[in-house]
């Protein structure tokens, strides 16, 4: 049944099933880590903190971030330039 099928086709065969199981692997993996990534979980609140602090911290990272949006913006403008 299988013997007048071309030895090309079964490579062909075992390299999509190869990425098939590589894909399904790696999304799996980027699942488990994402349940076991810090980033992901919510920020634990300290005995003698407060949520005010919590917002604080929040509102410093957001700050953070927006200044190196715009460094990263300005140096890109500068470079079409």
């Amino acid at each position: 049944m299988f013997e007048n099928i071309p030895d090309w086709v079964w490579w062909v065969a075992v390299i999509f099933a190869a990425g098939v199981v590589g894909q399904f692997g790696k999304s799996l993996t980027l699942k488990l880590l994402g349940l076991f990534s810090k980033d992901a979980k919510e920020p634990e609140v300290e005995a003698g903190e407060s949520a005010a602090a919590l917002d604080l911290k929040q509102q410093k990272k957001l700050s953070k971030a927006e200044v190196k949006r715009a460094k990263k913006e300005a140096k890109s403008q500068a470079k079409h330039k």
